[in-house]
């Protein structure tokens, strides 16, 4: 549906992920929501202002639209449903944000630029927890296997939906084994002793990881066994 009604899908794309992020995060929502009002109040103006300027530069001929494009639904005031839902959303993300900078600027704190510091830590921290788990063996082999498993699809030449899958199963691997050495690594500090519960524990994330492993090799057989019989046939 949306990839026919495309200025609806650019509306989504454009505003929702950015509305996520900012209304998601428990410390922006908690600032948000004690200026509801405001953020409301500025919303519908907005949205009030941009759809009638918009609906007038319609009927002057600034641009035009394809209609195909368009779910056909007409407001009261000739007001078409996509201009008013793209000023609505885009007011309510303007707002939301000028809300927390002006929030944030009282308390001394550059919003953006903390956003962008807490991010580049995060993928730092992750990064490193990667580069930690480059001496486990488990995860070395892992690694090793998922860029032979690229070679061989490159010289196969996979299809992209071919690529897709091969990169999830690869993917999950990988993720699979971080949360597992996580899981140990928890566990050790809990319990350096022999503990029962502990070992199950230790058990049950070693299962999964090995469920996940068995699934890629599925999904490695059915990509490429094809190509393997086709090649000896």
């Amino acid at each position: 549906m949306l990839g026919e009604l495309s200025y609806l899908s650019y509306t989504f794309f454009f505003t929702l992920p950015l509305l996520m992020m900012l209304w998601v995060r428990r410390e922006f929502r908690v600032v948000l929501r004690r200026n509801i009002k405001a953020v409301f109040f500025a919303t519908l103006l907005l949205t009030v202002y941009g759809s009638i300027v918009w609906a007038l530069a319609l009927e002057w001929g600034a641009w035009d639209y394809h209609m195909d494009k368009l779910t056909g639904i007409v407001l009261p005031g000739g007001l078409l449903f996509e201009d008013v839902l793209w000023w609505f959303l885009v007011s309510f993300l303007i707002s939301s944000f000028v809300v927390l900078a002006r929030y944030h600027e009282e308390k001394g704190i550059d919003v953006v630029w903390k956003s962008i510091r807490e991010l580049v830590k995060s993928f730092r921290d992750a990064f490193a927890g990667l580069y930690a788990l480059t001496l486990e063996r488990n995860f070395a082999v892992h690694i090793g296997l998922g860029v032979a498993v690229i070679i061989m699809g490159i010289v196969a030449d996979l299809m992209v939906w071919e690529w897709l899958f091969v990169a999830v199963a690869i993917a999950l691997v990988l993720g699979a084994e971080l949360f597992n050495h996580a899981i140990e690594r928890l566990a050790t500090i809990v319990s350096a002793e022999h503990n029962e519960d502990i070992r199950f524990i230790k058990d049950v994330a070693a299962a999964g990881v090995l469920i996940i492993a068995l699934g890629a090799i599925a999904v490695g057989a059915l990509v490429f066994l094809p190509r393997l019989i086709a090649l000896f046939d």
